[in-house]
């Protein structure tokens, strides 16, 4: 029996409770399968992760029908232009064994790629039924709002940091940034951190069912000319 509600956005029904595979070492089918069996049915992976074969191999060991499945995985940044992103895409179908996925989010935002390109390509995925939803991950609120502007399809969700280690009392965070990102209309999908290392980080971390102090905001400046600088800063944040 599944073990958490869903969550709606733009026609997605995101079961609220996930399971994530980043961080946690040597990640085998059996781990998935036993998630699934425990009634686990949001399934968490990216290409820069290197878990999608066994969270493939686990899905099909499990015997729960793939129909019940929500399983999302991410194109990294590495690999945002639009060649690179559908190379990216088929890559991870064939690790995972499946025809589509439930959801497709870049992975992080990228300042050398041009963002129209990237939204185009994740649009195209979407289009050409790899993927049945998509959104971001690791967006601050100025590039989600570009991202918004400029992608043909709906954006369900940002998928973002969120963890006891992270500062939930700073003012660009917590109820005012969370109330902006609900705005939009997005599910959150909040991830802890694969360990302390990732306190000292920001990371959007809204839900359409807010509660004070369970969501991390930085809150930029909505103008899309600062989109390069906000990612440069960014990068220089996650090699710190």
């Amino acid at each position: 029996m599944p073990l958490a509600p869903t969550l709606p956005a733009h026609g997605a029904a995101i079961p609220a409770i996930g399971f994530g595979t980043s961080g946690m070492g040597d990640v085998r089918a059996e781990h998935i399968a036993t998630a699934l069996k425990a009634g686990y049915r949001h399934i968490d992976t990216a290409r820069k992760y290197g878990t999608e074969r066994a969270v493939g191999e686990g899905m099909r060991a499990s015997g729960v029908p793939r129909a019940e499945i929500f399983l999302c995985t991410k194109v990294s940044h590495e690999n945002l232009h639009a060649r690179d992103f559908a190379r990216s895409v088929n890559e991870s179908l064939k690790a995972l064994g499946v025809d589509y996925v439930d959801l497709l989010l870049v992975h992080w935002p990228e300042k050398n790629t041009p963002l129209p390109e990237t939204m185009a390509a994740l649009a195209k995925a979407r289009r050409d039924g790899l993927t049945r939803h998509i959104g971001v991950a690791n967006f601050n609120i100025a590039m989600l709002d570009a991202a918004i502007g400029l992608c043909p399809e709906p954006l369900v969700t940002l998928q973002a940091e969120c963890h006891a280690y992270l500062d939930q009392a700073k003012g660009d965070r917590g109820l005012q940034g969370a109330r902006a990102c609900a705005h939009r209309l997005l599910s959150a999908r909040p991830r802890p951190a694969a360990g302390r290392q990732g306190a000292g980080r920001y990371r959007a971390a809204p839900r359409q069912d807010f509660r004070p102090g369970g969501a991390a905001l930085f809150d930029a400046a909505r103008h899309d000319r600062r989109h390069s600088a906000l990612v440069e800063r960014d990068a220089h944040r996650r090699e710190h």
